[in-house]
């Protein structure tokens, strides 16, 4: 059962200002459009997504789960 995780993923990026969520139920060709319009019109606002997203990333990710891998093929 997916519970909506991909949907909860989306809003706390959006909620931390890095995304712009568009929900399936009202995802249409002209819904998309529309977005992708009012974003790439805006570049003030990319700029600030891109940068909130930034902040939330987690650059050592890779290093982490190598660690934590190795820890328990170590135990």
């Amino acid at each position: 059962m997916a519970e909506n995780h991909q949907y909860h993923n989306a809003m706390v990026l959006q909620n931390a200002g890095a995304a712009v969520v568009l929900e399936e139920k009202n995802l249409t060709g002209e819904s998309l459009c529309a977005l992708f319009d009012e974003l790439c019109g805006d570049p003030q606002e990319l700029r600030r997504l891109g940068r909130n997203a930034s902040s939330l990333a987690i650059a050592d990710a890779n290093e982490r789960i190598y660690r934590e891998i190795m820890a328990l093929y170590r135990a």
